[in-house]
C-alpha cells in the first residue's frame, strides 16, 4: 500500500460492492417471494380447473347415455375448453419448475455472495490493520525526519566547523613547510661554510712552503722562526677532468645562485593540494653529481634534457627499474626545486621540445647547480610528475633576473634557429609577443635507495681516486 489514502479508496469501494451485492440480495429475495405468491395462485387455480373438470366429465358420461340436447352441446364446449385449461396448467407446472430451478440457482448465488461477503469482510479488517500500521510507520517516520533534520543540521555546523580547522591547518602546515624550507636552506649554507672554511685550512696546509725572513700573515707559530731550505719536487698530479661530486663532503649544499628567483604567490598556491613527500635524513639526499658520473651509473648521455636509458640501463638502473631521468640547469630554470620533495616550475617547450610533456610524464629529477670552476653539478629531487602549463605572462617574465632573461633569449636564438639578435629576440618576451613555456614539477615519491646507491658509488670512486693519486717525486 503506498499511502493512508489509497487504503482509504480501496476500503470505500470494498464497502460499494459489499452494500450492492446485499441489495442485489434483497431483491432477489423478493422476486422470490412473488414467484412463490405466483406459483400458489396458479396451483389454486389448477385445482379449480380439476374439480371443474372432473365434474364435466361426470355431466358428460351421464348425458352420453341420455339423449343429446343443446346443454351437451355446451359440455362438450366446455370440455374442450377444459383441455386447453389442463394445456395450461402444463404449461404453469413447467414453468413453476423452471422457476424453482432459477430459485435454487439464486439461493446457491447468494451463498457465493454471502462468502465473498465475508472474505471482503475479512479483507477490509486486514487493511484496517496495514493502515494503523502504515499511519503508525507514517508518524515514526516524521518523527525520524525530524530527529534527522536535526542531525543533519548538527552535522552541517561540524562539516563547516572541520572545513575552518582544515583551512587554518593548511595555512599553518604552509607556513611550516615555508619555515622548514628556510631551515634547511640556512643549515645548508651553514654546512657549505663550515665546509669550504675547513678545505681552505686543508688548502693552506698543503700550499709549498717557501724560505722566507718574514712571517706570513696571521701565523703566530711562524713568528721568530726561519723554514727551513725544502728541496723541491716535481708533481704531476692525474686528477679526474670532473670531479663526480661537488666538494669531498657529502652533506655540502651549494649557496642560492644570484639569478635565482622566488616562485610567484600564485604559481606557489598550486602546491597546496599536493601531499607531501616524507624523505629519510640518512640517505645523503645533498649529494651532488656530474652528468658524466650519472651516465656512468644510471645510464644514457650527458647531454640531454630527458635522459631515455631502457636499452642503455646500468645496475642502479635496472635493480630499481628506472628508465630515464631529467637534467634541467638552475641558471634557466630558476624555479626548479633545490631541495629534495620540493615541487617547481622548469621552462622547457622551444623547438623541437615544443610539445614534449603535453600529456604528463613521470621521471626522476635531476637539478643542475653551478659547482667549482664553473662545473655543472646536478642533486637528486626525487621522482616527479611533469605536465605542461601556462606560460609565463610578461608580469612573471619581468620579475626574472638579466641574467636569466638574456640567457633564455640566446637560449630561444639557438633552439628555434631564430637569425635575430639576443637582443631583439628578448625584446619580444619584454613585450609579451613571446612567452616562456612553462613547465609543472610535482614531486610524488622519493626514491631513497637511488640516493643511497649514488652516494655509495661516489665513495667507491673517490677512495679509488685517492689510492691511486699518480704522484710522481723529481
Amino acid at each position: 500500500m503506498d499511502s493512508p489514502a489509497d487504503g482509504d479508496k480501496f476500503l470505500s469501494e470494498v464497502l460499494s460492492k459489499l452494500s450492492q451485492s446485499i441489495a442485489e440480495g434483497a431483491r432477489l429475495k423478493q422476486e422470490i417471494v412473488a414467484l412463490r405468491r405466483e406459483r400458489d395462485e396458479h396451483d389454486a387455480q389448477a385445482r379449480v380447473f380439476v374439480e371443474h373438470a372432473a365434474t364435466l366429465m361426470g355431466a358428460r358420461l351421464a348425458e352420453e347415455k341420455a339423449p343429446k340436447s343443446p346443454c351437451i352441446l355446451v359440455n362438450q364446449l366446455l370440455s374442450d375448453e377444459l383441455g386447453v385449461v389442463k394445456t395450461d396448467v402444463k404449461t404453469l407446472q413447467d414453468q413453476n419448475d423452471l422457476f424453482r430451478l432459477e430459485i435454487d440457482a439464486v439461493r446457491k448465488d447468494n451463498v457465493e455472495k454471502t462468502a465473498e461477503i465475508k472474505s471482503l469482510e475479512n479483507s477490509i479488517q486486514s487493511l484496517r490493520r496495514q493502515l494503523d500500521e502504515a499511519q503508525g510507520l507514517l508518524r515514526m517516520a516524521e518523527i525520524s525526519n525530524e530527529t534527522l533534520g536535526k542531525a543533519s543540521d548538527d552535522m552541517v555546523g561540524c562539516i563547516k566547523k572541520l572545513e575552518e580547522e582544515k583551512a587554518a591547518l593548511q595555512e599553518e602546515n604552509q607556513k611550516l613547510k615555508e619555515d622548514n624550507r628556510l631551515l634547511r636552506t640556512k643549515e645548508e649554507k651553514r654546512a657549505l661554510f663550515q665546509s669550504t672554511l675547513e678545505n681552505l685550512q686543508i688548502s693552506v696546509r698543503k700550499l709549498p712552503q717557501t724560505h722566507h725572513d718574514s712571517t706570513p700573515a696571521g701565523s703566530v707559530e711562524n713568528a721568530g722562526r726561519k723554514l727551513s731550505p725544502r728541496r723541491s719536487a716535481q708533481v704531476i698530479s692525474k686528477e679526474p677532468s670532473e670531479d663526480p661530486v661537488s666538494f669531498a663532503d657529502l652533506r655540502e649544499t651549494p649557496n642560492q645562485p644570484v639569478y635565482v628567483s622566488s616562485i610567484p604567490k600564485t604559481r606557489r598556491a598550486m602546491f597546496d593540494s599536493f601531499p607531501s613527500v616524507v624523505i629519510d635524513d640518512d640517505c645523503n639526499n645533498s649529494a651532488m653529481f656530474s652528468r658524466k658520473f650519472l651516465a656512468e651509473h644510471i645510464g644514457g648521455s650527458c647531454q640531454p634534457l630527458v635522459v631515455r636509458i631502457t636499452n642503455s640501463q646500468k645496475e642502479i638502473a635496472r635493480r630499481l627499474n628506472i628508465n630515464s631521468f631529467l637534467c634541467p640547469n638552475l641558471d634557466l630554470n630558476p624555479w626548479c626545486p633545490m631541495v629534495p620533495g620540493d615541487h617547481g616550475y622548469m621552462f622547457v617547450g622551444l623547438g623541437t621540445e615544443k610539445n614534449i610533456f603535453e600529456i604528463p610524464e613521470t621521471h626522476h629529477l635531476f637539478v643542475g647547480f653551478e659547482g667549482p670552476k664553473r662545473q655543472k653539478l646536478f642533486r637528486y629531487m626525487g621522482e616527479y610528475k611533469v605536465s605542461r602549463t601556462d606560460p609565463l605572462p610578461i608580469q612573471e617574465w619581468n620579475a626574472l633576473t638579466d641574467h636569466v632573461k638574456d640567457g633564455y633569449a640566446s637560449l630561444t636564438q639557438t633552439r628555434t634557429s631564430d637569425s635575430r639578435d639576443t637582443e631583439a629576440i628578448r625584446a619580444d618576451y619584454d613585450n609579451g609577443k613571446l612567452q616562456v613555456p612553462c613547465v609543472l614539477l610535482q614531486c610524488i615519491d622519493y626514491s631513497d635507495e637511488l640516493a643511497r646507491s649514488l652516494s655509495r658509488r661516489v665513495r667507491v670512486t673517490k677512495r679509488r681516486l685517492s689510492s691511486n693519486p699518480g704522484v710522481i717525486n723529481g
